[in-house]
């Protein structure tokens, strides 16, 4: 969520730091790795 909103404030023109589009365009790699945290609970959830 974070990451997401420090892209919009400066794609709204709010803050005109590249870093905030930078910090953006993290939102998919935080996204994946949420995946694979979830995915390894599953697999420990239906273990033997």
């Amino acid at each position: 969520m974070i990451c997401q909103y420090q892209a919009y404030s400066y794609l709204r023109g709010h803050v005109p730091s590249l870093e905030r589009a930078a910090i953006g365009r993290r939102v998919a790699e935080t996204e994946y790795d949420m995946l694979i945290c979830l995915q390894d609970l599953t697999e420990l959830n239906h273990a033997p």
